[in-house]
């Protein structure tokens, strides 16, 4: 009886944390909308091109002073993408955090994406996910062990409310944290957490495609997809590469600048805001904070003209670089999906190619898997978002993805942890007494 009691208990939590972070997730893309609007008069996301410029630097600086500021709490923590300092905790901490950690962690993002600080939403949410579920194993009473099992969970029910990929976003949660295992024993809880998140925003009427597209046909062998995917896959290759050696490249230059940690992300906004004012003011709304007034990046379906598709992959990532590099904190997953996207577009432009979602979802793959190593998760998740047809191509990328980059990630604690997985996890079976 005692037993069956604490199954019961362990459900529950499980249902209950996929349905928190799923609110969680949705949450705080809604905020981001709405502080968004609140910050620019009123203006949406895909109306800043038509704002002057004031509309654009003032927020912008602003945001990344909030950051800066909140960054005293603890610069390694605010600072930077999300995803780093979640492997961080959940190895070295047990996926435990200190109290103001986690909503700290989440304000700064908030604050410096609504304000237009180019960047992601998912690498942040991670971390507030662990951290909540965390929180709930603890307040239950649950073990070591299951404290890190509902905090998987946490992240992979925010992953899933924001991605709308219950599966994919599960197996990221596993697959991420080692290079030479999923971690099975708690994929079963993970994956239902996911589920929960991403029936309820679709129950709430929340639920948001990670893209618009048209269905694809069946995919048969033709010489202009192959040509097509090959270009996709280098166009990928290199944005990804380029991406990691420059926000690489910004990162040391900060530290040595004279300056007080505090101004860098300040300093970083409005270098990308600059570039943006000078030289696309029309694009402001495309390439400043998530990239677009919601979560979705573009109609996959909808072909676009080749010099928007390269103004917009350049001057996406030398945002992304510069807010990143600075120390703003934001996410890398959802960039990384934006400018895959974008590599697939090009290739289907230089081919003249109708089936342009086949060419997103690999190129997508491709850049995700550089930036990750994370390859079964990226292409199952591409298979939920485009369906069956991206099959092929979407593995292919994935294997060139993760053979050419190995090491190529941005993501500093990845290599870290993934070197001592045999000192930090419990062999499989192994478990904790509740």
């Amino acid at each position: 009886m005692r037993k069956a009691h604490r199954k019961m208990l362990r459900l529950t939590a499980w249902l209950l944390v996929g349905a928190a972070g799923g609110a969680l997730g949705v949450g705080a893309r809604e905020l981001i909308v709405w502080l968004g609007r609140l910050l620019h008069g009123g203006a949406a996301a895909a109306e800043w091109g038509a704002l002057d410029w004031w509309w654009i630097l003032g927020p912008l600086a602003a945001g990344g002073l909030l950051v800066g500021l909140i960054s005293r709490y603890d610069w390694e923590l605010i600072s930077g993408a999300g995803l780093d300092d979640t492997l961080e905790c959940y190895h070295r901490d047990g996926a435990r955090q200190r109290p103001w950690d986690a909503p700290l962690k989440l304000t700064a993002s908030l604050g410096g994406l609504a304000s237009g600080i180019s960047g992601g939403l998912m690498g942040p949410a991670t971390y507030a996910g662990l951290g909540l579920g965390s929180w709930v194993a603890r307040w239950w009473g649950f073990g070591e062990d299951r404290v890190k099992t509902l905090g998987l969970c946490g992240i992979a029910a925010a992953l899933s409310a924001i991605s709308g990929a219950p599966l994919g976003s599960a197996l990221f949660t596993t697959e991420v944290l080692f290079l030479r295992h999923l971690e099975y024993r708690r994929f079963f809880p993970v994956l239902l957490s996911a589920l929960t998140a991403h029936l309820l925003t679709r129950a709430t009427g929340f639920y948001r495609p990670l893209f618009e597209f048209s269905l694809v046909d069946d995919l048969y062998p033709r010489w202009d997809l192959i040509g097509g995917l090959w270009v996709t896959l280098a166009v990928g290759l290199l944005t990804a590469a380029l991406l990691t050696l420059a926000v690489r490249a910004v990162e040391r230059f900060h530290e040595r600048l004279s300056v007080p940690r505090w101004l860098r992300p300040a300093l970083g906004a409005l270098a990308g805001g600059l570039l943006v004012v000078l030289f696309v003011p029309e694009l402001a709304g495309q390439v400043l904070s998530l990239g677009a007034a919601e979560i979705q990046t573009m109609n996959a379906a909808v072909p676009m003209p080749l010099r928007l598709a390269l103004l917009l992959l350049l001057f996406k990532t030398l945002c992304v670089v510069l807010s990143v590099g600075s120390g703003a904190s934001v996410g890398l997953l959802a960039p990384s999906i934006y400018l895959g996207s974008l590599a697939g577009v090009l290739a289907a432009n230089l081919f003249n190619i109708a089936d342009q979602p086949l060419f997103v979802a690999a190129g997508v793959t491709v850049v995700l898997v550089t930036i990750t190593n994370a390859p079964l998760a990226a292409a199952v998740m591409m298979v939920e978002v485009f369906g069956p047809s991206v099959l092929i191509p979407v593995t292919i990328a994935g294997l060139v993805g993760n053979l050419a980059s190995r090491r190529l990630v941005v993501y500093h604690s990845i290599l870290t942890w993934r070197g001592e997985v045999e000192l930090v996890a419990k062999p499989p079976g192994e478990d904790d007494e509740d």
